[in-house]
């Protein structure tokens, strides 16, 4: 019976792979877990397999015959994976197979910036595994990228739902004669925008040369990286989508309304804040053509793009205040109630209690006392055919 293909190869093989082998994305403060395989034909020996992990910025340019360089270590580790023990490097040998060596280990839950690969510079995250032989033989080593994802919140940028206006007015000229003035006026919706996100522009053209009657608006987005050393500074602008919108200027209302420019969902974000030797930015290039090949105004609008995008927050009606009792105006010297409570009714001003009532009723009628009570609450006397008749309706008498 045939060996599979990995086994019938006469070299090693030696591979890294990880516990989620379906993405090689990791955040700032997960672990990451793996294994390390090697295949053997044969039977081999050898001091020892080590393990390295780390993430780093390398800046690296040359201007005016002078070279500039840096280089920040985000993290970096290394740990014998197999083989010393306690000292003991004698050799190792491993029999003919497949052999699984597993590793795990924590990422820095700090700002580590996002994975980017540039001419003049790049941000890298690996693990390195080598297989040191015997007699100083060259090692067998292998490496495998991953990535850092790293969420940045449009929320917590102040001023990032505002939107942004931009004006120019330049002066026509022709055979050095005045011929007239155009003015542009764009606007974008925000401050900021997610990967996946439109950006919304709006604007309008004035033309007061009526030699033409046709415009361009040519809009770029410009990703802006900024690369750095101890010796230097180098800035580069690479444009990543365009778009082109047209239109008449003799046409009325002579504006842009809502034209919308979507951005790639593979952007880079601007989160490059724990790196020191790179930064990245963005800018979004207006360009207004009329009828020629030069522009005629060129605006620019810085941007943030991130991960999370901006909403509006819902203002809510704040609740009514508590309810609460007015104070009695000091003029009042009425009845309070902290002098009606704990007082009996035949005390306090009030009309007589239903107990009252039928005491009265059984022993013959009120007091001459009570009786002149009752003259004052009901406004007439006891004997009133008015208070006969209210205490006949509840039922007293």
């Amino acid at each position: 019976m045939a060996l599979p293909n990995t086994y019938s190869l006469r070299v090693d093989i030696l591979d890294i792979v990880f516990a989620d082998d379906d993405g090689e994305e990791f955040r700032p403060g997960d672990v990451m877990q793996g294994f390390v395989r090697v295949v053997l034909q044969h039977k081999k020996s050898f001091l020892d397999i080590d393990i390295k992990i780390k993430g780093k910025s390398v800046t690296h340019w040359t201007k005016d015959d002078k070279s500039y360089a840096s280089t920040e270590y985000f993290f970096k580790d290394s740990w014998i994976l197999y083989g010393e023990v306690q000292g003991d490097k004698s050799p190792k040998t491993l029999s003919p197979g497949e052999h699984r060596f597993p590793f795990q280990y924590r990422l820095p839950d700090a700002l580590l910036p996002p994975i980017i690969r540039k001419q003049s510079g790049e941000v890298s995250y690996n693990v390195r595994v080598k297989i040191h032989r015997l007699n100083d033989k060259p090692a067998h080593k292998v490496k495998r990228q991953f990535n850092i994802k790293r969420d940045l919140d449009l929320n917590v940028v102040d001023d990032i739902l505002e939107p942004v206006m931009r004006e120019s007015t330049q002066t026509l000229t022709s055979c050095c004669c005045h011929v007239g003035q155009v003015t542009v006026m764009v606007g974008i919706d925000k401050g900021g925008y997610a990967t996946g996100e439109p950006i919304i522009l709006s604007g309008q053209v004035e033309d007061d040369d009526e030699s033409t009657d046709r415009y361009d608006i040519h809009a770029a987005l410009v990703q802006v990286t900024t690369f750095k050393s101890k010796e230097g500074t180098l800035t580069t602008r690479d444009v990543m989508i365009t778009s082109v919108m047209s239109g008449h200027v003799a046409c009325e209302p002579r504006r842009l309304s809502n034209q919308a420019i979507f951005l790639p969902r593979d952007l880079t974000p601007c989160a490059f804040q724990g790196c020191s030797n790179i930064a990245l930015d963005y800018e979004l290039e207006i360009k207004a053509y009329l009828g020629g090949s030069k522009p005629v105004a060129t605006l620019s609008f810085p941007i943030i793009i991130g991960t999370i995008p901006a909403h509006r927050t819902i203002q809510r009606p704040q609740p009514p205040p508590a309810f609460s009792v007015r104070p009695l105006p000091a003029s009042y010297h009425g009845p309070r109630p902290s002098d009606i409570e704990g007082q009996s009714a035949s005390s306090n001003g009030l009309p007589p209690s239903y107990e009252t009532v039928m005491k009265e009723k059984q022993t013959g009628g009120p007091t001459e006392d009570e009786k002149e009570r009752l003259s004052v609450v009901s406004g007439s006397t006891p004997s009133s055919p008015l208070v006969q008749g209210d205490m006949k309706h509840y039922g007293v008498f």
